[in-house]
């Protein structure tokens, strides 16, 4: 019944901040602070009254966990600040699900083995969430940016068009061909199938990937690129060039995300003149990818891969 309850806390956040994500493409601070205060006061909660205080550690444990992912996703420029916030407040809410039977008669090496027993015998919710994240948010992404070129059909086109033909692309997609070219060979001449069905995959791939990445370029040179006045800027906001005035860096991609300060900067440079408007990139709303996440992680789980590596 606990689990429960907290899936439930977890969806009517995601829910708001899937709202607030496709309509704003950013979900508020309050939404995200109260969801972790929340999770946290939950998990407190639960220790008081069963008297075990291995619901409010799984929780530091879990928020701490995803913290880590989280970071790594946002210094790769791959989410928001909001996206990020968003996974703090689940990681703290559902926690890594193991009890902490510490003993002090025995020894720390048995402690620890019987937790990791705990973990594959039963895998953390929050693990399996991390685990369909993977999964999800590749194929979201994917569909989105699909939505995204055709919406834009005519600009992505002449775009794509653009950037294939450019000198150190077509270079690349000439060496790509040739490299594909000598793996048809050397399949042609090995006997085990297997073996074949290997290099043949991992040729697509590589073929795939490449073009893949030449079409999220695309798309986001087409369709995630917004012109605004600097006094519609929001902190957070990503940059999509450097702004430079008097050899003076004002601010940029390489922020992963707009101060404060610098926008009353450009607010300031704007009414002087010296700058018009500033170009942001807006990103993917990957909040309903979250909710979709959870859902799958609670009613289908991981028994279909276990099955698939036994």
């Amino acid at each position: 019944m606990i689990i429960e309850i907290l899936i439930i806390i977890a969806v009517i956040y995601l829910l708001i901040g899937s709202y607030t994500d496709l309509k704003t493409r950013e979900v508020p601070d309050i939404v995200n602070f109260s969801f972790i205060a929340l999770a946290f006061g939950v998990n407190l909660s639960l220790s008081v009254i069963y008297s075990d205080w291995s619901f409010i550690v799984s929780s530091i444990i879990g928020f701490f966990l995803a913290i880590f992912i989280a970071m790594i996703m946002y210094y790769t420029g791959q989410w928001g600040g909001g996206d990020a916030k968003m996974l703090f407040g689940l990681g703290a809410l559902l926690g890594i699900g193991i009890q902490f039977p510490i003993d002090f008669s025995v020894s720390i090496l048995f402690t620890f083995k019987t937790i990791l027993l705990q973990f594959f015998n039963q895998p953390p919710l929050l693990f399996i969430f991390f685990v369909y994240m993977l999964i999800v948010g590749g194929v979201y992404g994917i569909l989105w940016s699909i939505y995204l070129a055709a919406a834009s059909w005519k600009k992505f086109i002449i775009a794509f068009n653009e950037r294939i033909h450019q000198k150190d692309i077509l270079l690349l997609r000439k060496l790509l061909m040739m490299f594909s070219l000598v793996m048809i060979v050397v399949v042609f001449f090995i006997d085990d199938i297997a073996v074949k069905l290997l290099l043949i995959s991992l040729l697509l791939m590589l073929i795939l990937t490449f073009y893949l990445y030449q079409f999220i370029k695309v798309i986001e040179k087409v369709a995630m690129l917004k012109s605004v006045n600097p006094e519609q800027l929001t902190e957070g906001d990503w940059i999509a060039e450097d702004i430079v005035i008097n050899d003076i860096y004002i601010a940029g991609p390489k922020d992963l995300g707009i101060e404060k300060m610098q926008i009353l900067k450009l607010i300031e440079l704007h009414k002087e003149g010296k700058i018009e408007n500033v170009q942001i990139k807006q990103g993917i709303p990957f909040i309903p990818s979250f909710l979709i996440t959870l859902l799958m992680s609670y009613f289908v789980g991981l028994g279909w891969l276990a099955a698939l590596f036994r």
